[in-house]
């Protein structure tokens, strides 16, 4: 939900009062014959307060008695093994149930004590690594709590699923690749409010007024009726979607240096390149947005006819002004499930990450990179700034939500035929109640 949150301060639980998570169970090995070891485990305690800033970054580690849970990972894949197979990596990786504000950290350690992988990111239902031709040997894989506070925790014990798996990076010969594509499709929006938040954290709700302060003096419309939602968009693709952006237009807002590339990588591992858009620089967010990258309308109810197919036959059409792109929620459900199974990334792109130059060349390009990994998805919680159509006069009544991924195809990916979804809702005042969803239907044109 691009919350970027961390903690203001620590738990005053004291240590007598911790029970040791546990790892169930506490060491497994991935093998050539054994290519996947699963486990769960629980982390307690490592920071429980409900008052949460905006923050670059956790660094929160271990910081209470038995607040980490560690699993002993075996690796044995024998003398050889990654020459007579190719490329590859173990992938380690760790899920929990998300609501945009629970947060866990992964560290991965060799037997010596030294870090060798790492996913400290903020805002997710995972964290994931890859171990590039991991070594035989025992590491130790370690969760820790960067923020157990949710309404309705408890005593802020989460649980959690482990993995770890052998995952093939192998190319084609030079010369001889294909582009992997991404494939980009839209989830069922979910989430309906008409009440607003605290705007980067999804609590507490204020059902007096659905929309903020800059949202109505920045619109010409003024609003004051917002339909919130949640929008998700996914790579379910056979390469990553990656965006680069030349920062020097952020200085010169007056010029044609505003220049967003899509990088596409092959098979055999070159890459090639091409312009496709431009971004804006939102000062309020403090970030890089991409325009392109979604849209939402809402449309009167008629999916025997899908008279959604056409933006004209829109009631109201989504405010979004930009996302800053990255890898929110890991992929867990049918159909386009990605845990356990192999194809998809490590998390790549996550706050501050996605905020920070990649490339800087004295007198040339200063390179910003964005994306979605495969297997995962970019969230925007309803709770946030821009997330909202204007239903301000719209009569109460059955609707649909359309949401479209890649609404101008600036973006190439392998499938446009997939980049819609819907969900059908019933407005009652300012109660929205859900009543069915589309996996996929057909975009507005």
């Amino acid at each position: 939900m691009k919350t970027r949150i961390a903690v203001a301060a620590l738990a005053t639980v004291l240590a007598s009062m911790m029970i040791a998570p546990a790892a169930t169970p506490s060491t497994g090995t991935v093998s050539a014959t054994a290519p996947l070891v699963t486990w769960t485990g629980s982390v307690v305690g490592g920071t429980v307060n409900p008052f949460l800033i905006v923050s670059p970054a956790p660094q929160l580690r271990c910081v209470q008695p038995n607040a980490c849970d560690d699993f002993a990972l075996n690796v044995a894949l024998g003398t050889g093994y990654w020459q007579s197979h190719g490329k590859g990596a173990v992938e380690v990786a760790i899920k929990w149930t998300y609501d945009g504000i629970i947060d866990l950290d992964l560290q991965v350690l060799n037997a010596a004590g030294k870090v060798v992988a790492k996913s400290i990111a903020v805002d997710s239902n995972s964290e994931s690594v890859f171990i590039p031709n991991a070594p035989d040997g025992t590491y130790t894989v370690r969760v820790i709590p960067s923020n157990t506070f949710a309404p309705g925790a408890g005593s802020g014990r989460v649980s959690y699923d482990g993995l770890a798996q052998i995952e093939s990076l192998a190319v084609d010969p030079p010369g001889t690749g294909h582009p992997k594509l991404p494939n980009l499709i839209a989830l069922p929006p979910d989430g309906f409010h008409v009440a607003s938040a605290l705007n980067l954290i999804p609590i507490p709700v204020n059902p007096l007024v659905s929309c903020y302060p800059e949202e109505t003096l920045q619109n010409p419309s003024h609003p004051t009726k917002c339909l919130r939602f949640n929008q998700t968009i996914a790579n379910v693709g056979e390469g990553v979607l990656e965006l680069r952006f030349d920062m020097r237009g952020i200085a010169t807002p007056s010029k044609s240096d505003d220049l967003m590339y899509q990088r596409i990588y092959n098979t055999d591992g070159s890459y090639t390149e091409r312009l496709a858009d431009r971004y804006k620089f939102h000062a309020v967010h403090g970030h890089i947005h991409y325009v392109g990258f979604g849209q939402s309308y809402l449309f009167h109810n008629d999916a025997g006819t899908f008279n959604h197919t056409s933006r004209a036959a829109a009631v109201r059409i989504g405010n979004k002004v930009g996302f800053c792109v990255g890898d929110i929620k890991f992929q867990d459900q049918a159909p386009h499930d990605y845990w356990g199974k192999t194809g998809n990334g490590p998390r790549q792109w996550a706050f501050p990450t996605c905020n920070i130059p990649k490339d800087i060349n004295p007198g040339g390009p200063i390179w910003m990179v964005q994306g979605v990994d495969v297997g995962w998805s970019d969230v925007y919680g309803w709770n946030l700034a821009d997330q909202y159509i204007n239903i301000t006069g719209v009569p109460d009544g059955q609707y649909e939500v359309v949401q479209a991924a890649n609404p101008t195809h600036s973006v190439v990916e392998f499938d446009y035929a997939d980049n819609c979804s819907a969900t059908v809702i019933r407005i009652q005042g300012k109660v929205i109640t859900a009543l069915s969803s589309s996996a996929s239907v057909p975009c507005p044109a």
